[in-house]
């Protein structure tokens, strides 16, 4: 019983909560993308192309409460960690299949309210909430 209400909740209601809010402008919309690597010649990785994977996704995102500060040959560098929350599943019922280490989270700019640029979060942890909603720790990239 409880199996079901959390299906129906995940696969069809929140996506359509998520979907509304965005409507009015109480969410932002963020995009999945994938990176794909190839081989370097000294051994490493190297970068060769990102592709959209999942797009206009409503999402809210806030600081969390915990940053680091690191001093590194006299630069200070700092890394403020992000709570994102997201449906699990598109408000066509598609299941969203996120993998920490191929995907980034963009959040696409928005004009209002505040003029915010598009941000780029790595993901650090994702947590699967009962099948109804995600929830990434993430930081900032650009």
């Amino acid at each position: 019983m409880a199996t079901n209400v959390f299906n129906k909740l995940g696969q069809s209601v929140l996506p359509k909560v998520f979907n509304k809010l965005s409507g009015v402008g109480l969410t932002d919309l963020m995009s999945v993308t994938g990176e794909t690597t190839t081989a370097g010649t000294g051994g490493g990785r190297i970068k060769s192309a990102t592709t959209t994977v999942y797009s206009n996704i409503p999402c809210i995102f806030e600081p969390s409460g915990s940053g680091m500060k690191n001093v590194n040959q006299s630069k200070i560098m700092s890394e403020q960690e992000y709570t994102l929350k997201f449906p699990t599943h598109s408000s066509a019922g598609v299941r969203y299949t996120i993998n920490p280490e191929l995907h980034r989270l963009v959040i696409q700019a928005r004009s209002a309210p505040g003029d915010e640029p598009q941000k780029t979060f790595r993901i650090l942890t994702i947590k699967d909430k009962q099948g109804n909603l995600y929830e990434a720790k993430v930081v900032k990239e650009d």
